[in-house]
């Protein structure tokens, strides 16, 4: 009986913390939202040279419409130029991306990686340019995006984050990663720049100063995961990362459950490395006084994707309610498993716009359970991404996400 309190109540502890934790990012970020929306935007008065790196690994399908899409951006040619390092393209892309105007840079590995096109890249590019942007092959920018960018470095950001939104939202596997987008979006981005922390980087869409991002990817080694890795060198070093919700950049979102399974597999993989690795260091920024390091090593790192963070509370839930009817002792910890799990939903549901949660992700809920099993399948089987580079397949070629302006 005692040792059965006693579990229930550390998992209490735990479960408290995560929805603690969330819940002061979700209200923190919705009342800074308030404020920013109506804050006016800076002018630049100056124009910095932007490179756009696009690792492109397979992605004949979308990247030479991804390229084209480049072309719509308002800000002046000369100061931009787009780079795909292409590695395993087919030559009939390589043909059609040689008559846009990007460059090309053909890269070969025996394992690929993005880190390893980055960093390729970077010893065949000029060092004449002030930013450099790293998009994903699927991505297509809003005509605004650079000009957002610029603005923040012109107010002295080093590294900047912007707002990733659905591409499309043509399937409830789509509605529901773009769910989950958003949801992180409002607390690890827009929550943390509330409470004065960095941004958490997603892996495109983010800037930096050209010469910080080249010497920081020296380091950068690993198969998957590399903007965690890339976050977490950047508050090592001091330097904070600056979220900037006006900058928006499409990302394609997976149309079917295998997608969603491989994708979800190497974050799940990522999620847990870098916790197992990172979490001594992130006691020892601690002590050093990196707040910022120590916030997103071991704070943020210690919560579970929020899918899997649900399904818990609502399984203890279920079982310590179940316990109650056998010991009415446990039933005050049947309570807060309920109280938690409503603060949680809570948490979630504040930070999606109203738009969007009833239009689109309330009548895609009878999904959830194939979403689970998604969830679950990846669980299992998420050290694969420790060996391979898993590759998420994309071919939508158009923005199609009525919520944000795109022309």
């Amino acid at each position: 009986m005692f040792l059965l309190y006693l579990i229930f109540s550390l998992l209490l502890i735990y479960l408290g913390y995560c929805v603690s934790y969330l819940l002061l990012l979700s209200v923190s970020g919705k009342i800074y939202q308030r404020k920013f929306s109506r804050a006016t935007l800076p002018v630049a008065h100056s124009y910095r040279k932007i490179a756009i790196l696009i690792p492109a690994y397979k992605e004949d399908a979308v990247i030479v419409s991804s390229v084209l899409s480049y072309e719509k951006m308002r800000y002046p040619k000369d100061y931009f130029d787009v780079y795909v390092i292409a590695d395993q393209l087919q030559s009939e892309t390589l043909e059609k991306l040689r008559m846009t105007k990007s460059k090309v840079i053909p890269v070969s590995f025996e394992k690929s990686s993005k880190a390893k096109a980055i960093n390729a890249a970077f010893q065949q590019i000029s060092d004449d340019y002030d930013i450099a942007l790293i998009c994903d092959a699927d991505n297509v920018l809003h005509p605004d995006f650079l000009s957002h960018i610029n603005i923040c470095f012109s107010n002295g950001y080093l590294a900047v984050q912007g707002q990733r939104v659905a591409k499309n939202l043509n399937t409830p596997y789509a509605i529901l990663d773009a769910a989950s987008e958003m949801i992180n979006n409002h607390l690890f981005r827009m929550g943390n720049r509330a409470l004065g922390f960095s941004s958490a980087v997603i892996g495109s869409g983010m800037a930096f100063d050209f010469q910080l991002l080249k010497e920081i990817f020296l380091q950068i080694d690993t198969l998957g995961g590399f903007d965690k890795q890339l976050q977490l060198l950047l508050t090592q070093s001091g330097i904070k990362i600056f979220y900037e919700p006006r900058a928006i950049v499409f990302d394609e979102k997976v149309t079917h459950s295998s997608q969603f399974t491989i994708q979800r597999k190497r974050w799940l993989f990522s999620h847990v490395h870098f916790l197992q690795n990172d979490i001594g260091n992130g006691f020892l920024q601690l002590l050093k006084g990196n707040i910022d390091y120590f916030n997103l090593s071991v704070l943020q790192a210690l919560i579970p994707p929020r899918f899997l963070l649900g399904v818990c509370i609502l399984a203890f839930t279920i079982l310590s309610g179940a316990a109650s009817l056998l010991f009415s002792v446990l039933t005050p910890v049947w309570i807060v498993f309920l109280i938690l799990g409503l603060f949680y939903l809570f948490s979630l549901l504040l930070a999606m716009p109203s738009g969007f949660l009833f239009g689109y992700f309330v009548p895609n809920l009878s999904h959830v359970p194939y979403i689970f099993l998604s969830m679950f399948l990846a669980l299992f089987s998420a050290r694969e991404a420790k060996r391979n580079f898993l590759h998420t397949v994309h071919f939508q070629h158009q923005v199609n996400n009525p919520l944000y302006e795109y022309e």
